[in-house]
């Protein structure tokens, strides 16, 4: 829906919080998705060529590969007052 935009932020004091990723890149606050629409993806080093720089979300995993991840996931709604019904009605 239009009024939900969904940002990364790892540097928000929380849990997810880090500075620099598995490949040394610098973590950054990213909009994933803004005004309902995707707007950007988790990135490592140069992923694609339509990204052309990481956004600072490369992890390691346990078998030691490096794949992308969240930090702190926030979903926000630009509709104040939504009920949990409403809400759900809205997003199913």
């Amino acid at each position: 829906p239009e009024f939900i935009d969904v940002v990364d932020d790892p540097a928000m004091g929380r849990f997810g919080d880090v500075e620099v990723d598995a490949e040394g890149h610098r973590a950054r606050r990213i909009e994933l998705v803004r005004r309902g629409v995707l707007a950007n993806l988790l990135m490592t080093s140069v992923p694609n060529d339509v990204v052309r720089e990481s956004n600072g979300r490369a992890r390691a995993t346990p078998i030691h590969s490096v794949a992308s991840s969240i930090t702190n996931l926030v979903l926000s709604s630009r509709v104040a007052g939504l009920d949990d019904a409403a809400l759900e009605r809205e997003l199913v």
